[in-house]
């Protein structure tokens, strides 16, 4: 894995370089075959619930 750069606070943009390193072709194809990496058709009620709230609270956490 390549060094991440670091933007201007000096912090490590850690998120930005994990999801460059996953859509690599290599990556990709082997997570694919992990259980914890496909895509699942149902997704529990309290799983579907706690997405809504980060969904609320994403917009206010912006501004």
């Amino acid at each position: 894995m390549m060094a991440a750069k670091s933007n201007q606070n000096g912090n490590v943009d850690v998120s930005r370089t994990i999801r460059k390193e996953i859509g690599k072709g290599a990556n990709r194809r082997q997570l694919s075959r992990m259980p914890a990496f496909q895509p699942v058709e149902y997704l529990p009620d309290h799983l579907r619930q706690l997405l809504a709230r980060l969904e609320q609270s994403e917009p206010m956490a912006s501004s």
